[in-house]
């Protein structure tokens, strides 16, 4: 009787042991995975960060029509026609006059952004 329990303990502990090196390699595993996700989302943040801040300096810059124009476009993510037409009502000046004097303006920084906006899909 002694013995049947010695080999039932034996056997359970065998086992213990296995589930125990199976959950150290799967953590092991996990861990890499989640140095990486890490290293991935810590680069993304720098980015978003920078992209934030160049977005700050750029609007610092501007004003007036100009910057809601960029408002619109960036913050509010309309297309240029769209906020074209909604700033010139909001500022009484014909949209002709919004596109040939203040868009050539903005437009090297919108595309800026735009692309950079594309990058950053792109990884996600």
């Amino acid at each position: 009787m002694v013995s049947i329990l010695v080999i039932k303990n034996y056997n359970e502990t065998k086992n213990e042991l296995e589930l125990i090196k199976t959950r150290i390699t799967l953590l092991e595993k996990n861990y890499e995975y989640f140095i990486d996700e890490k290293k991935a989302l810590l680069e993304q943040e720098k980015n978003l960060k920078s992209c934030v801040t160049e977005m700050e300096q750029t609007l610092k810059k501007l004003s007036g029509i100009e910057y809601q124009l960029f408002y619109e476009i960036i913050v509010n993510q309309l297309n240029v026609t769209k906020a074209i037409d909604k700033v010139s009502v909001s500022v009484d000046k014909d949209p002709s006059t919004l596109w040939k004097y203040y868009y050539p303006k903005i437009k090297p920084e919108i595309m800026k952004f735009a692309s950079e906006n594309q990058v950053q899909q792109s990884i996600q």
